[in-house]
């Protein structure tokens, strides 16, 4: 399996450390903003195919592209909460699964932090599929 692990270094290290010792070694993709950060965690684990990536996870765009170039099965992340949109959204526009560990994001109502849910991740995700 083919996989890309958005924002390289802490949880996504233990994703790429997980999948990269699994029986059906899988071709990683460890990606983050800062180059530097996705070479460590390419370079801790050099026995498995883990390439590192630099990827403006704010941009969609830029995300889809390294997902088309990459060709995963999924896209794995364990992002900033800002960047789980973008991250969905690329996943759906590249044609792969996506799974992020971190808590699903929703949309509240703007200055009102307390007010009910505008909307939900999936309300708007699930609509596009």
């Amino acid at each position: 399996m083919r996989a890309l692990v958005i924002a390289s270094g802490g949880a996504d290290e233990a994703l790429i450390k997980i999948a990269s010792h699994s029986r059906d070694p899988a071709a990683l993709v460890a990606a983050d903003i800062d180059q530097s950060r996705a070479e460590r965690s390419a370079a801790n684990h050099r026995d498995r195919k883990v390439a590192p990536e630099c990827v403006d996870t704010s941009s969609r765009a830029s995300l889809v592209a390294l997902a088309k170039a990459f060709a995963p099965a999924a896209i794995l992340g364990a992002c900033q909460l800002r960047f789980v949109t973008p991250v969905c959204f690329a996943a759906l526009a590249s044609g792969c699964s996506a799974l992020n560990i971190t808590k699903s994001l929703s949309t509240r109502l703007p200055g009102e932090p307390t007010t009910p849910i505008a909307a939900m991740l999936g309300d708007y995700r699930g609509s596009l599929a």
